[in-house]
């Protein structure tokens, strides 16, 4: 009877360690990994995101844009989802929570999909931004609105055309 109750308790202990795990981002590995959503290698470290579910599950993606393409397509339903995030563009490759983060839409940083849109993280101040790079500053709702206007029939983005403030 002993062995049967140690059995059933290292039988469940991988269970209990599973379930115990908090979801969270993993390293991206730039030049190795592949974008969920455009297939395109992950190259440059300024850019990248993530989206993580509930189950531990990491979608790694080349942009912002591309993250936003993801979830504007309903590939992972929104319930699944634990959080997001995105490369600080000031410490790359350090991953942010999307919600720590800013957005800035400019020419003049050109982003791996064409959208131009670059993440900045806390420690740097939007106005000091704004001074260094001719944009708007845009919030995460904005960028959805982005990539949505920007998509082809086959989700494919289009660089943006529409005039910078």
């Amino acid at each position: 009877m002993r062995l049967n109750k140690t059995y059933i308790l290292l039988c469940l202990l991988p269970l209990f360690l599973l379930s115990a795990c908090t979801p969270e981002p993993q390293p991206i590995h730039f030049g190795h990994d592949q974008c969920a959503h455009c297939k395109m290698l992950i190259s440059q470290d300024q850019y990248g995101a993530e989206l993580v579910t509930k189950k531990g599950k990491v979608f790694k993606f080349d942009s912002i844009e591309c993250l936003a393409a993801h979830q504007l397509e309903g590939k992972v339903d929104p319930e699944d989802v634990h959080s997001l995030w995105v490369v600080d563009f000031n410490h790359p490759p350090h991953l942010l929570p999307l919600e720590d983060a800013f957005f800035l839409h400019s020419r003049d940083l050109r982003s791996p999909m064409g959208l131009n849109v670059t993440a900045f993280g806390p420690g740097i101040q939007q106005t000091a931004v704004l001074h260094a790079f001719y944009g708007e500053i845009i919030d995460w709702p904005q960028v959805l609105d982005l990539v949505r206007t920007n998509q082809t029939g086959h989700g494919a983005m289009q660089p943006t055309s529409q005039p910078l403030h």
